[in-house]
Parts: C-alpha cells; sequence; structure tokens
C-alpha cells in the first residue's frame, strides 16, 4: 500500500514551505512512501530511494534525530475538562537539520490544527508539545528532519497512539487470570495495555505476563532476590504455551469502550495468591520490589494519572487472622492510592469473593471478607462492588473463562453509570440488586420479604431461586431454613422466604452463606445481588 507525502508544499503552521527542484524526488518515487507498519523511514540524500529501519526499543540518534516522550501503541490519559490530551516530544538533533517538524494523522488525514508545525530547537536539542489531543485515535505521530536547502532528511513515525482513559488491573489470582484463554475475549484495536515488561500493545490475553516482567516483585513475591526473569525466546515461548490467563479486563474495557467511544489503555499488576498485607502501602518505599511500590511505578510510567482501580481480591485474607480486620486494611488502601496519586476521588471497583470448592472448614472468615467488600461500597465515596458468587468455577477457587466476561461486565456497567451517566447506554442503568431492609409479610413469621433496591427492571432467577439462609447465634442448623425462596408476585423487587415455623425474633438472614452456596438472583440487566448477611429482620 501506497501513501501520498506532500514534499513540495510541507505545512508548518499556517505556513508552506517550497522545496527547491533540485531537493525533489525522482518521478516515480515522488509523494509515495511504502507504508508497512515500520515505526519510521528515511530519505537518504545521495541516493534519492527509500532505506528503512526498525526504530529502537530505548531512544537513539538514528540518522537526523532521535525523540522520546511516546511509545507505539500508547494510551494517554485524557484531561476530562476538555477531554484532549498533551503530548510532550524531545530528543537529540544533528548539527546539518534545520528543521524539526511534526504532525498528527488518523487514518491518514491530518487532524485539524495538527498540521506540520515546527519544533522548538536549541543546539544539539529539540522539543516539542502536542496540545489538546481529541479522545480517540489510533493516532499516528509524523517527525520529520528537514536540512538546511529544505530538503526532508529523515521521517519517524508513531503508529497507534490513543488518548482515552487508563485502568489499573490489581489483587490477586482471580484478577490476574486463570481461565481459559480458549473463549475469552477478543481484542479491541481501541484497547491496548503496557505490559508488564513496560511495552504497550493492543490488548490480548493473558494480560498478565509476570514471567517478563522488569519488577522482580513479579518474579518471586516472597523474595524478589530469588526471583529470575524471562527474556528473549524463552519468554515469548512461556507466553506462546500458555492455555490459562484469560481474566475480567479485557471484557470490561472493551465493553466499556464499544458503549463511550473512550478508548482504555489497562495496567495489569495482579499477583496470584496475595494477601492485604503483600499490598500494603506502607512498603511503597520499596519500589518495584513490592506489589504497590510496582502498581506505583507502573502508573507513574504511564503518566502518573489513571481513571480508575479495578479490585479482586480476598480469599487470601478469609482466615482468622485477616478477616477480622480486612475492611480497614481495604480502607487504608484505596485512601493511600489516591493520596499518592493526588486524585481523591478516584474510582475504586472491586469484585466481591466469590466460591471456594473445598471439604470442611468454617465459612465465617470466607463471609466475613465478603461482607467487608460489601460495607466498602457503602461507606467509602466513589467505590462499587459487583457479585460473582453466581458464576461458574473453572477449578476450586477461579470464575471461569465465562463468568470472567460477565463479571467485566459488570464492572463496566458500575462505570458506566457513575462516570458516563450522560451516554444512552447508561443513562437509566442501575447499580444491580442491593438489599434494602427484611420484613415480615404482614406480621406473619412464617413469611419473610427481603427488599431489594437498585433493581434494573425486576429480579429474576433462572429456574429455581436458591442462596438464602437463615442463622440463629451464628448457626444454621438451630434455625429454621425456608422450604420455598421465590419473586414476589406483588413485588418484583422482593423476595420471599416461606417457613414451616415461625422464624425467632434473633433470626438472621444471608445470601451466599458458605464456602460453596448456590446462588442465582440477578436482575433483568445481568447485575447480581451481591453476598450479604447476617441482616437483622424488622419486625
Amino acid at each position: 500500500m501506497y501513501r501520498s507525502f506532500d514534499c513540495e508544499a510541507l505545512e508548518c503552521g499556517s505556513h508552506a514551505t517550497a522545496l527547491p527542484a533540485q531537493a525533489m524526488l525522482a518521478p516515480q518515487f515522488r509523494g509515495l512512501f511504502l507504508l508497512s507498519g515500520i515505526a519510521s523511514r528515511i530519505l537518504p540524500l545521495a541516493f534519492l530511494a527509500l532505506t528503512f529501519h526498525l526504530r529502537a526499543a530505548e531512544p537513539a540518534l538514528t540518522g537526523a534525530f532521535s525523540y522520546d516522550g511516546v511509545e507505539e501503541d500508547r494510551v494517554l490519559q485524557r484531561n476530562e475538562m476538555n477531554n484532549t490530551a498533551d503530548i510532550e516530544l524531545s530528543g537529540k538533533v544533528k548539527s546539518d537539520v534545520a528543521d524539526i517538524r511534526v504532525r498528527v494523522e488518523k487514518d491518514f488525514i491530518t487532524i485539524p490544527g495538527h498540521e506540520w508545525k515546527s519544533a522548538e530547537k536549541s543546539g544539539g536539542s529539540w522539543k516539542f508539545k502536542i496540545s489538546a489531543l481529541p479522545v480517540g485515535g489510533p493516532y499516528e505521530i509524523d517527525i520529520l528532519a528537514v536540512a538546511n536547502d529544505a530538503t526532508p532528511i529523515m521521517l519517524e513515525e508513531v503508529h497507534g497512539v490513543l488518548v482515552g482513559d487508563l485502568w489499573v488491573l490489581a489483587g490477586q489470582s482471580n484478577m490476574e487470570g486463570v481461565a481459559q484463554i480458549e473463549g475469552s475475549e477478543t481484542p479491541s484495536g481501541v484497547v491496548h495495555m503496557l505490559e508488564m515488561n513496560d511495552v504497550w500493545r493492543l490488548a490480548t490475553e493473558p494480560l498478565h505476563n509476570r514471567a517478563d516482567s522488569v519488577y522482580p516483585v513479579y518474579w518471586n513475591v516472597g523474595d524478589p532476590s530469588k526471583g529470575k526473569r524471562l527474556t528473549g525466546e524463552a519468554a515469548f515461548n512461556a507466553r506462546k504455551n500458555r492455555t490459562r490467563g484469560a481474566g475480567l479486563g479485557l471484557p470490561f474495557a472493551k465493553d466499556l469502550a464499544q458503549k463511550t467511544g473512550v478508548p482504555i489503555g489497562l495496567l495489569p499488576c495482579a499477583y496470584g495468591g496475595t494477601s492485604m498485607d503483600q499490598w500494603n502501602p506502607a512498603l511503597k518505599k520499596e519500589g518495584n520490589k513490592s506489589l504497590y511500590g510496582a502498581m506505583m511505578k507502573r502508573i507513574a510510567l504511564a503518566g502518573g494519572k489513571v481513571k480508575g482501580v479495578l479490585w479482586y481480591q480476598g480469599e487470601s485474607d478469609a482466615n482468622p487472622g485477616g478477616s477480622p480486620i480486612y475492611f480497614d486494611k481495604f480502607k487504608t488502601m484505596i485512601l493511600a492510592i489516591r493520596s499518592d496519586l493526588k486524585q481523591p476521588d478516584l474510582p475504586f471497583y472491586l469484585v466481591q469473593i466469590g466460591r471456594f470448592v473445598v471439604n470442611g472448614g468454617s465459612p465465617d472468615d470466607w463471609n466475613k471478607v465478603q461482607d467487608a467488600e460489601r460495607q466498602i461500597e457503602l461507606q467509602v465515596p466513589q467505590t462499587g462492588a459487583v457479585a460473582a458468587i453466581d458464576q461458574d468455577l473453572d477449578d476450586l477457587i477461579h470464575v471461569d473463562t465465562k463468568g470472567q466476561i460477565v463479571v467485566g461486565h459488570r464492572l463496566a456497567n458500575l462505570a458506566g453509570i457513575d462516570l458516563f451517566r450522560d451516554k444512552t447506554a447508561y443513562k437509566n442503568l442501575k447499580r444491580g440488586p442491593r438489599v434494602d431492609k427484611i420484613t415480615t409479610r404482614g406480621g406473619d413469621k412464617r413469611r419473610l420479604l427481603v427488599y431489594f433496591s437498585g433493581v434494573n427492571g425486576k429480579l429474576v432467577a433462572p429456574g429455581r431461586l436458591s442462596g438464602f439462609v437463615i442463622t440463629v447465634d451464628g448457626k444454621t442448623d438451630a434455625a429454621p431454613q425456608p422450604f420455598d425462596q421465590m419473586i414476589d408476585g406483588d413485588n418484583p423487587n422482593a423476595v420471599l422466604l416461606l417457613f414451616q415455623d415461625e422464624v425467632p425474633a434473633n433470626a438472621k438472614v444471608h445470601y451466599g452463606r458458605g464456602l460453596n452456596p448456590y446462588c442465582n438472583l440477578t436482575d433483568e440487566a445481568g447485575m447480581g445481588a451481591l453476598v450479604m448477611g447476617p441482616m437483622d429482620i424488622q419486625q
């Protein structure tokens, strides 16, 4: 494929610089540059022909100039005040270069206001600011060196640049992604990722590749000094041979980007099996040898500001030592991230931990973590939670591929409701079923009504509704259990629980109690009911 390049009139701001006749290419080459996806193109004056070279991963003075400040496939966090982003470019330049010029294109069409403009040049350096680049892309940034006789010397292209929103993916294995890659979400041209090796590219499952990360903590979280990074062919083969690794990040981003028109950049930072202590903000001082520190360094590398954080973690804290203090640690971490980024209202969305298929063991600590996560949404501003309790598993604890897609869509809905209410897809959408109150029906203690708010349309339960349990003094064996659970015929936003015997005044109601309950309550938008309990019955 060929594209035109006007060598006779290179626009520089609102002016055009005419090139002398002797500087023109031979007729068969005039105005043509081969477009092959290679990052740069050179016009050697001696041969008046085209020579190609690959752009080095690290900026280097190759030919007429070097540049730094933007990478291929990078996503820039937009400024929401004007829905644009700025890009600072700079580099070194050889003495025989009279001018450095920059323009921005999309689909071979120059973006209005971003025609060829001259950079500021001083000695052996140059700099240029691309101001107010609008949300969208992918953009191509062209950087041209021009000689003293107005002859083009060298043209560099930076492809795939997007302006949109950056989202952090953090937590443990269900965020890292353990589901089968087969059947996972397909890539989208408006969703890119900053790989764990700090290279931008199209977001493709698996998003998390810790083995070739540049951060020691991702090689061995227990003792980073004992870890080893995979590079070259070993890293390539490790990724190529993976059959598992699908998560919720790509489904979330693709859904949100399609419905809002805002491209998304993902920053994978999760690590399987990690506890809240291992995400402690106090470890920031350890830099890339701590999970919190590495996350902050990756955010800084991406520009220092993000749109929000997605979190899926808690399984490792569901124990007698971790569950009672999980809420406090979680809240402390959220506030620390907001403080360190100087974004006090930074959106933070979490997935409530789901099921664990294991014999024996007390469910109390598991349920305490789940309820702490539900309380985060209620007590910490600009947060939200979605359910995973109703999704299938790929093994004893990890949500399967289809379930990850469902959970990703649920998170996208939360973000859309809070951040894109003006978009058609989110104008009338609600957060999903949240328990409002529990009462008897007309004083009949054999009939309980569980009222929900935030329901889209009406409550839905494929098959027979299940998931509600009664406890007395924290135990189920001494409490009457419902012989039937149904969506109330008189109120489609309430669940009716039917009992043979009266429910005691000190009884508590749970939804999703236990390690491996069967729960199937959602609404018409597919938003699942959160695990809750113990909750009192209003007499």
